[in-house]
Order: structure tokens, then C-alpha cells, then sequence
């Protein structure tokens, strides 16, 4: 009887954590949004079109088969077809 009570006491832990991080999560959804409320629907129709667009010329890659601790590599290579530059982090 022990061991349902030890069980049932770790569920409640792991339910409050994840009611916790889902609480938080929301909170920041809605800070986000309320300070992204001053950009009206035009701006952001302006801002997409003048926005950088990236254009792979190979979306995936096939590497086939490969063996275990072997090192393999593929450049992906790619275009800015937008207006504005592209800034990759």
C-alpha cells in the first residue's frame, strides 16, 4: 500500500510542475501579444512584404545508409529572394 501512495504522491508533484510551467507559459504569450498590439494589420502587411525571404535550393538531403561513428556532412545552399537582408544568427 506503501508503494500506491509513494506513486499517487509523485503524480500530484509532476501534475502541479506541469500546471506551473503551462501557467507561465500563457503569461508570456499574453505579454507578447499585448506589446505587439501596436502594430496595426497594415504595418504588418508593409513589413512582410519589404521582409527577407529564404530560398533553399535542396530542402532534405538523403545521406542513405550509414555506419555507426561515421561522419558525414551536407551543405545546404540557399538564396535571399526578399528586399531587406537576411540575418542568420
Amino acid at each position: 500500500m506503501e508503494g500506491v501512495y509513494y506513486n499517487m504522491k509523485k503524480l500530484s508533484i509532476y501534475l502541479l510542475a506541469l500546471s506551473i510551467l503551462t501557467a507561465c507559459n500563457n503569461d508570456s504569450k499574453s505579454v507578447n501579444q499585448s506589446s505587439n498590439s501596436e502594430t496595426t494589420a497594415t504595418d504588418s502587411v508593409a513589413l512582410s512584404a519589404e521582409a527577407p525571404v529564404i530560398k533553399f535550393d535542396k530542402d532534405v538531403y538523403d545521406f542513405g545508409k550509414i555506419k555507426q561513428g561515421e561522419s558525414v556532412a551536407y551543405d545546404f545552399t540557399f538564396t535571399n529572394t526578399g528586399k531587406s537582408p537576411l540575418i542568420i544568427k
